[in-house]
């Protein structure tokens, strides 16, 4: 989980412009200290905590999180997560993805996960695939990202899916 304390070490690790390149415009660049501190008490005030900062040590160094789509939805959660660019390659955000899947599925009860990857984002793709979501379609251009057009991917997850894996 976020603390205050974390401002400084969350816009370090968060204000990279490769991290924000095919990201939601959710997660700005710049990422400032008034983004960590808005951030840090949206995570705060949740009723359920979804969200949650990822260290390598004691190094603060990305984030995994998750929101619940109720309604009709019930049960079902979209994911995503991200990690500042030194630290890419080292399966860190395969873990973290990892223990965020068993937490919602094992702990939460979620049926139904769903993580949507801009399509040139090639290394959330790969991070999605190893935790063992499943390519369910393709989006023609549903992402405007910096004036380019761009394909969302949507991989998904049952709680039948990850109980056989």
């Amino acid at each position: 989980l976020y603390t205050d304390d974390m401002a400084v070490d969350l816009v370090m690790a968060a204000n990279q412009p490769l991290i924000s390149r095919y990201m939601s415009d959710r997660f700005p660049y710049p990422y400032t200290h008034e983004d960590a501190a808005e951030w840090i008490a949206f995570t705060r005030e949740e009723s359920e905590p979804l969200n949650y900062a990822v260290f390598l040590g004691k190094e603060l160094v990305g984030g995994v999180g998750a929101a619940h789509l109720g309604s009709e939805r019930t049960g079902t959660y979209e994911i995503g997560w991200w990690l500042t660019p030194t630290k890419w390659g080292r399966g860190i955000t395969t873990a973290a993805a990892r223990a965020l899947i068993d937490e919602l599925f094992g702990v939460r009860g979620a049926m139904k996960l769903w993580a949507p990857v801009m399509a040139p984002n090639t290394a959330s793709a790969a991070v999605a695939t190893k935790v063992g979501m499943v390519l369910e379609g393709t989006r023609q251009q549903t992402s405007l990202k910096c004036g380019v057009r761009h394909d969302q991917l949507d991989f998904g997850m049952t709680r039948d899916q990850w109980a056989s894996s």
